[in-house]
């Protein structure tokens, strides 16, 4: 009995309403035909499995056109595939529980499934042509719950599609991209998930895709490349992976390309400088290499150019100045080295520059004072000097909402500035680098829009302050930072900095309304710390609070309160080292709590306490001696004691300061030092020279010493180190030598260290190293010598490592190496470069 429709009996399916029988319909035979037509359309579009699944939405809608659709339409009619796949959408979504319906599912015509809004645009059905095929639809903001069904994709004159903003989940259908008519796509701001079909490539007519902010993942397909109309890109805020292709450079009419919050790698292709249209470039925020390729500064419609955030290396192209319209330049938080262009100058429509989080050097352009449209300016965190007061704080140039620099105490080399609204340093709490040893604060501020309608000096000011009264985070609604995000109604300031879990922290809030013209103080806040979460309203003019531990504390087996020095010391080290291994029962004392407890029981040497930095340093000092056991030192900082000595540690033996009590210089080669490397040594960031070869060190090398932005030698040969040697050694700007000789290091040699152009030694001899040698050497232009000796070295000898002018000792020797000896090019000077070859 029933109806057989592709092996599968479709009868007694619907045993209640809506029924998709046809043999049970008793009425005439026409209508009969027609409901034994529609199966077989169903099933042709959908499949058997699915109709015979009585929960599915293709089931019920495919019921509701059978049934209960009061248009009746046949089946050879184009409304009816029309019907059943924007039914199928409807019951897929949960139309019941849309926004608006937009009569969806009822007896007008599908092409009068909308609702003109404001009297411009129509949403629902938009647009259907002469013949009533839809041609857009816009279901934007309306709450759609659920998956689109492949069934849409039959919408075969579909030119404009609008999903944005909804809640719709599942993949992205293969049938959808069988609409060769799309020209637009907006799937944004949605749950979507799965890859981008490579089907996506019969849509050669499409111009704008855009599906930002959902979970799609995998790599961008190469058809992707295909689609020589497109001008509109967006795909931040997913998941994607994988590489640019080559192939960016076919996209000839791309206007908006951005992928920004992914996880892409590799670099940017060259042959992106063949997007002569190209306004907005969005890659901030993933794993991009390499440099900024030169064929960008051929791209002279660029208006923003978003890369910070990624892993890129080299320098600014010099002719960054033909962009000439170019409104956003931010390349912060990446590796970057060289100078600052002077051409920089030229771009006079240059409104937000951020250079900040590199290794940029040299002096501060004075062409920068030519951007005259120039709102925010952010250099800190390089190795920049100069003089910033004269370029803007004593010009004209003196309005710019954001301005910061290395001003901070200090900063080496440090930056003037009168009139920066930041001002960096190793004393500020929330320049540190790596991750937080304790715990983090962060800080969630919202207030009222309207506040801003007020004068400058009705200013609604808040601040966080520390255990020593010092400001860390400071905000307000006049104060126009990058942190602060505005809608229309209300302004948001988010941050978030390392904290001591054992600190007592205020917040304060204070309004300066002398004439009462505010008539409400309406400013919300959440602030977090650890597991603990202040939340509330501030509704009077003055208002303060605590968070965190602002009672009194054991400490080395005593009782400290707020504000004492004893504490001051403790929370310091707290964010430094962590709390857990500070407070340790005594059979378990760690040697950071017995240097912590030498320097707040023991330690008679006064501290400069509203200094940090001071009381770290001293800290790390000890915790060295007491982690390297230094009472066994041949040269001993306790002159036989046992003890640590009271007077300043820039006297201690091998250690060497600068005039502002800085360590710069630590040399305890061949002195019997035993033991693990510290993490907290990467706090001593003012360091030039580390010596420490020749005695008996073990464990791996700290990735925290990267954090030793000034360090030029590293010597670490002739100890029982192992393990890899750190990638993030590559970050390392200054470093003219290292030196790992005589270790158990294995892995290989990170490629990340052939970024440090500034590198003259390398020793790696006698170790356990695996791998090749990439053409990658090549980057290391100011090599002179290079001893790869004793390991188990593989492939070939890049000829690449004779661009180094300056080599005069290349010692590959034990190894496993084939091929070629590379040699130069010329026989004039084989006899000079290398001078050494073994």
């Amino acid at each position: 009995r029933g109806l057989l429709v592709g092996g599968v009996c479709v009868d007694n399916i619907c045993n209640w309403k809506p029924n998709l029988t046809p043999i049970s319909d008793d009425r005439s035979g026409i209508i009969n035909r027609r409901n034994i037509d529609a199966v077989h359309v169903f099933v042709d579009i959908s499949g058997s499995e699915v109709l015979v699944n009585r929960d599915s939405p293709q089931y019920h809608a495919a019921c509701w056109v059978l049934h209960e659709d009061p248009m009746r339409t046949m089946p050879t009619d184009a409304s009816f595939v029309q019907r059943y796949a924007l039914a199928s959408l409807y019951f897929a979504t949960m139309g019941e529980r849309w926004f608006e319906r937009y009569s969806f599912l009822s007896g007008h015509h599908e092409c009068e499934w909308g609702i003109l809004r404001d009297n411009k645009n129509t949403y629902g059905v938009s647009y259907c042509d002469e013949q009533y095929r839809i041609t857009a639809m816009d279901l934007s903001r309306n709450n759609l719950n659920g998956s689109i069904p492949k069934e849409f994709g039959r919408l075969l004159r579909l030119i404009q599609l609008n999903f944005w903003s909804n809640q719709l989940s599942g993949p992205i259908p293969d049938e959808l991209f069988d609409a060769r008519e799309l020209v637009y796509l907006e799937l944004s701001s949605n749950n979507l998930n799965g890859t981008i079909s490579s089907r996506i490539g019969n849509l050669q007519k499409m111009t704008y895709f855009s599906a930002p902010d959902n979970n799609l993942t995998g790599a961008i397909p190469e058809e992707f490349y295909g689609l020589q109309s497109l001008r509109t890109i967006h795909l931040d805020g997913n998941h994607l992976s994988g590489t640019l292709s080559t192939k960016i450079g076919r996209l000839s009419t791309l206007e908006y390309f951005t992928i920004s919050d992914n996880m892409i790698h590799g670099s940017i292709p060259t042959e992106i400088g063949d997007c002569s249209f190209l306004r907005h470039l969005w890659i901030k925020k993933n794993d991009i290499t390499g440099v900024i390729p030169l064929s960008i500064t051929s791209l002279t419609e660029l208006q923003q150019i978003w890369l910070h955030e990624n892993k890129l290396i080299g320098s600014i192209p010099a002719g960054i100045g033909a962009l000439s319209n170019l409104e956003e330049f931010l390349v912060a938080k990446n590796s970057l080295t060289g100078t600052i262009p002077e051409s920089i100058g030229k771009i006079t429509k240059l409104d937000i520059l951020w250079l900040d989080n590199n290794n940029i050097t040299g002096t501060i352009p004075p062409r920068l004072a030519d951007l005259s449209s120039l709102d925010e300016l952010r250099l800190e965190g390089n190795h920049l000097s100069g003089d910033i007061s004269s370029l803007f704080c004593e010009s004209s140039k003196t309005d710019l909402s954001l301005l910061s620099s290395d001003c901070g105490v200090g900063a080496d080399p440090q930056i003037t500035c009168t009139c920066c609204s930041e001002c960096h340093g190793p004393f500020s709490s929330n320049v540190r680098s790596g991750p937080c040893p304790s715990t983090e604060i962060e800080v969630e501020i919202k207030f009222d829009e309207s506040l801003k309608l007020v004068h400058p000096w009705l200013l609604g000011v808040w601040s966080l302050l520390d255990g020593r009264s010092n400001v860390i985070l400071q905000g307000g609604p006049y104060w126009n930072n990058l942190k602060t995000q505005c809608s229309e109604s209300e302004c948001v300031f988010r941050h978030h900095t390392c904290a001591s879990s054992s600190s007592c922290y205020a917040m304060k809030i204070s309004y300066e309304d002398e004439d009462n013209a505010l008539e409400s103080y309406d400013m919300s806040y959440i602030i977090s710390l650890g597991d603990e979460a202040v939340e509330n309203r501030v509704l009077d003019p003055d208002y303060s609070f605590n968070i965190g531990n602002c009672e009194s504390i054991e400490v080395c087996g005593e009782e400290v309160d707020i504000g004492s020095n004893e504490r001051i010391i403790f929370d310091s080290l707290v964010k430094v080292s962590g709390q857990e291994v500070l407070t340790r029962k005594a059979e378990e004392q760690s040697s950071q709590y017995n240097a912590a407890c030498w320097m707040i029981k023991n330690d008679t040497m006064k501290i400069d306490y509203s200094n940090e930095y001071y009381i770290v340093q001293r800290y790390v000092a000890a915790l060295m001696f007491y982690t390297l056991d230094g009472a066994s030192w041949t040269n001993s900082w306790s002159n036989g004691t046992g003890y640590l000595p009271y007077n300043h540690e820039c006297e201690w033996n091998g250690i060497t300061c600068n005039e502002q009590d800085f360590i710069i210089n630590i040399n305890l080669a061949g002195n019997n030092l035993k033991g693990e490397l510290v993490r907290e040594l990467g706090e001593l960031i003012f360091i030039d020279v580390l010596n420490l070869e020749s005695n008996a060190l073990e464990g791996s090398i700290p990735l925290e010493i990267s954090n030793i932005w000034s360090l030029e030698v590293m010597k670490l040969g002739s100890n029982m180190i192992d393990g890899r040697i750190p990638t993030v050694i590559g970050t390392m700007s200054k470093l003219k030598v290292l030196d790992l000789h005589s270790n158990t290091l294995s892995s290989t040699i990170p490629v990340e260290l052939y970024n440090i152009n500034t590198l003259e030694v390398l020793n790696v001899t006698r170790n356990s190293l695996v791998g090749s040698i990439t053409s990658e050497v090549g980057k290391l232009s100011s090599l002179k010598k290079l001893d790869l000796s004793s390991n188990f070295l593989t492939g070939s000898m890049p000829a690449e490592i004779m661009r180094a002018p300056d080599l005069t000792e290349l010692i590959l020797s034990s190894n496993e190496f084939t091929g070629r000896i590379p040699l130069p090019s010329s026989s004039f000077d084989i006899f000079e470069h290398p001078k050494s070859l073994e």
